[in-house]
């Protein structure tokens, strides 16, 4: 009975109705939409990290992230390449002689730089650098020590299709060795950090310039499931427990920092929202219970008691959450789903977005229970911001209400 005078209450006055769920409707709609596109903008962060230079699990000698030293190498890394296909849970291994502090060497100066030695046919399926080619080939045509380099280290040094280069580093007997390279290839990854930073050779061209046989500095893994990366990561390190086994958030921290900012930003954002929409229904309720003190002063004078006066109150703003929320879901879904389809183009700011690895076509998304948790938080509110409303009203005398009219 309280339920239904709830909801003919609420029609009574259809404007002030209508206000508020639009209110409520739009307060959902653009933290959903909001939410899905940050979530998107990190999760591109993560993601580039991940396909294109990190991949899920990585294996290093124990010291080797410390000193990145040429002998410094996983134990048995080539029979382990081999060994680790057959781990539960593993996609593609691959293997990378890294040389942490080379030197690239043109024309036009000198420039720091990791050198990744690599076998093309199994780095491609580990990560994706295959397919961020701007130009030239990705090792496919045959020929001496090719190279392949980042754009914005291609600009820095003017460097262009079959450019020559010469790199510096020291080999196994920490003598300086120098290699001339031509360039076949130029990537670019959409992080101008990294595309600087980065350069690829082949693993036997460098393997033999250094006189390494069969040794690896770095086995970079893909998993099938990520839900299952922590158990797979227990697995390998008790088969190998001569080496550090580490996940992409431990070899990349920003990776692990990033992922618990965007989180804090949803909830501060979902939190301002709902915040400014529980202010805005307890005016507006607070308003219908000032404006009907003659009728609240009748239905206590005969005898309804003050539990169900709060009750109805508090139905009362209920029911008009849960007209709104759902309608400012169905908005957001719509939106984000339109957005997700065609992209969010942002090349606008392309400069400033490549300084973070941030795609310029931004496609936001949102998983289905941050929908659920949506409209959870959005009752609770309205629950919350029923109280004061309903309080006032039973604070209301019922001798002066009905006279105040």
């Amino acid at each position: 009975m309280i339920a239904l005078i709830s909801w003919r209450n609420i029609w009574r006055n259809k404007l002030r109705s209508f206000m508020v769920i639009i209110a409520i409707a739009l307060g959902i709609w653009s933290v959903s939409y909001v939410m899905a596109f940050i979530n998107s903008v990190g999760a591109g962060i993560v993601n580039s990290a991940i396909e294109n230079h990190i991949s899920h699990i990585q294996i290093h000698h124990k010291n080797f992230k410390e000193d990145m030293l040429i002998n410094l190498v996983v134990p048995k890394g080539a029979e382990r390449l081999n060994q680790l296909a057959s781990v539960d849970n593993v996609q593609s291994v691959s293997s990378r002689i890294i040389i942490g502090q080379g030197m690239l060497k043109t024309a036009k100066g000198n420039r720091g730089v990791v050198i990744k030695g690599i076998i093309p046919e199994l780095e491609s399926k580990v990560t994706n650098m295959d397919t961020k080619l701007d130009t030239g080939s990705y090792f496919e045509k045959a020929g001496r020590n090719p190279i392949v380099i980042g754009r914005s280290l291609a600009e820095k040094m003017n460097l262009k299709l079959r450019s020559s280069v010469v790199l510096t580093f020291l080999n196994t007997e920490s003598e300086t060795v120098s290699a001339k390279f031509r360039v076949r290839g130029i990537y670019s990854t959409g992080s101008s950090m990294e595309d600087r930073m980065n350069v690829f050779v082949r693993q036997a061209d460098i393997a033999r310039i250094l006189g390494m046989t069969s040794e690896i500095h770095e086995l970079a893994i893909v998993v099938n499931d990520l839900k299952q990366l922590p158990a797979t990561i227990d697995e390998i390190k008790n088969v190998y427990p001569d080496a550090i086994v580490e996940s992409y958030k431990d070899v990349a921290p920003l990776i692990e920092l990033m992922e618990g900012q965007i989180k804090i930003n949803m909830s501060v954002i979902l939190g301002i929202i709902l915040a400014a929409m529980g202010f805005g229904i307890i005016n507006t309720m607070l308003m219908a219970v000032l404006e009907r003190m003659r009728e609240l002063g009748m239905l206590m004078a005969i005898g309804m008691n003050k539990t169900k006066i709060f009750m109805m109150i508090v139905f009362e703003t209920v029911m008009l959450a849960l007209i709104g929320g759902p309608l400012g879901l169905l908005l957001g879904f719509v939106s984000i789903s339109y957005s997700n389809k065609v992209g969010v183009d942002l090349s606008i700011f392309s400069s400033a977005l490549e300084q973070f690895g941030i795609d310029t076509i931004v496609r936001p998304y949102l998983e289905g229970e941050l929908y659920v948790t949506t409209i959870i938080a959005v009752v609770l509110t309205a629950l919350a911001s029923s109280i004061y409303p309903a309080i006032k009203a039973l604070k209301l005398n019922p001798a002066e209400s009905i006279q105040s009219a």
